[in-house]
């Protein structure tokens, strides 16, 4: 028996750019250019800037596209949200890699996923950048109620979590979405708050605490 369900919050409405995502997520790597500039094309144009450190702008990438800035508001819906899922495609890849790589099993599982996962966001310099170039904008991006990035965080993390419950690996005293919640507030703090602030982020720490949480 699952536990008891929270209400969820409301979610974005997903843009166009992240419907045709979610079609062809796994085979991002590997889609050829179309004739047409389509919504990926987007997404792969503002990752490349991303990762050159650039500052993405819909007006620079509609004219490399050869759209106009409608068309891409249309397929992206903003660059806020155009930039998240920039970012949570490069997460998401860091996301599989860990989940792949983990040890242990129940509470110490989903710890030492998130671990890697801490590690692996810490250890891309893009990311580094983006936060240091414009640490305010950068949380708004990341973590607000709005974020594609924390939302679709909190969703795998609660499906990692279900399926440690399906399994009887682990029986937390916490709703499972509420749970989700707690463990990327606790992440976020760590590789955003803690690299902001200057101080030398406490890895351990968090992940004795995603531990005992999951623990009940």
């Amino acid at each position: 028996m699952r536990p008891e369900k929270s209400p969820a919050a409301a979610v974005q409405e997903p843009t166009r750019l992240a419907q045709t995502l979610s079609r062809m997520r796994d085979e991002l790597a590997g889609i050829p250019v179309p004739q047409r500039p389509a919504p990926v094309d987007a997404l792969q144009v503002a990752t490349r800037k991303w990762l050159a450190g650039e500052r993405i702008e819909i007006g620079a990438i509609a004219e490399e596209l050869s759209v106009a800035r409608a068309t891409l508001f249309r397929w992206v819906g903003s660059r806020e949200l155009l930039v998240g899922e920039v970012i949570w495609t490069l997460c998401l890849s860091l996301w599989e890699d860990s989940r792949k790589s983990a040890r242990g099993q129940g509470a110490e599982y989903v710890a030492d996923v998130c671990r890697r996962m801490m590690v692996g966001i810490l250890a891309t310099p893009p990311m580094r950048e983006f936060l240091a170039l414009d640490a305010e904008y950068a949380l708004r991006i990341l973590t607000s109620k709005h974020s594609v990035v924390q939302q679709r965080m909190v969703a795998e993390i609660a499906n990692m979590l279900q399926q440690m419950f399906a399994a009887d690996l682990i029986k937390p005293s916490l709703d499972v979405d509420d749970l989700a919640y707690l463990i990327v507030r606790i992440v976020e703090s760590i590789i955003y708050g803690d690299q902001m602030s200057g101080r030398e982020p406490k890895l351990e720490v968090a992940t004795q605490a995603i531990r005992i949480l999951v623990a009940g």
